[in-house]
């Protein structure tokens, strides 16, 4: 599920309560432009990252938090090289509101730019880096950029569900990544089904 206004207000609100001192000249106004600013910044996000990236910065904030501050976290969180199974998960549904807007853009666009490259074209080209930057577990677990695309279609309310899919596919795709890293000639298995992929 992505990261809601309410989401938001929630944030703040606490915020508020342990940093009293820098909200005390504010009105319900700057209030407003404060949420619009914060869920400018975050609404890409998952809602489970944005509140495990809150947390560890509530914990080592001293003056305020900042959405820069949750950010940071998130970053931290994404390039883990741990990359346990739930920070796998994080990753991967991290991503997919942005990926969910290209993939509207790359089905639906008929705009073309003046060097002859349509809007379409650029949205997949935009999927496929973002694709590219995965790690390559989850890349496994996707097969290629449709499969990610696929994936935004799920309904938040599924996604609990499809989380329990993919934390059950992580051993086999990891042992997938262990024979492909220790015998390359082999990486044509998973084109023809010779390795479970654990979905």
């Amino acid at each position: 599920m992505q990261t809601t206004k309410a989401d938001i207000v929630k944030m703040v609100g606490i915020v508020k309560i342990h940093y009293s001192f820098n909200f005390k000249n504010f009105k319900d106004p700057d209030f407003e432009i404060l949420y619009n600013s914060w869920y400018e910044d975050l609404k890409e996000y998952s809602q489970e990252l944005v509140e495990i990236a809150f947390r560890e910065a509530k914990k080592v904030n001293k003056i305020s938090i900042t959405t820069a501050d949750i950010i940071e976290q998130i970053n931290k969180l994404q390039s883990s090289t741990q990359d346990t199974d739930n920070a796998l998960w994080l990753q991967l549904s991290g991503v997919l509101y942005k990926v969910s807007d290209l993939a509207y853009t790359y089905k639906n666009s008929t705009y073309v730019y003046d060097d002859g490259v349509s809007q379409s074209e650029e949205a997949y080209k935009k999927i496929q880096k973002i694709f590219n930057s995965l790690n390559p577990i989850i890349q496994s677990y996707c097969v290629n950029e449709r499969g990610l695309i696929c994936l935004t279609q799920i309904e938040p309310e599924q996604l609990e569900f499809e989380k329990a899919r993919f934390i059950k596919a992580i051993p086999n795709l990891k042992e997938r990544e262990r024979i492909q890293e220790n015998y390359p000639a082999l990486d044509m298995v998973k084109n023809i089904g010779l390795i479970k992929a654990g979905k």
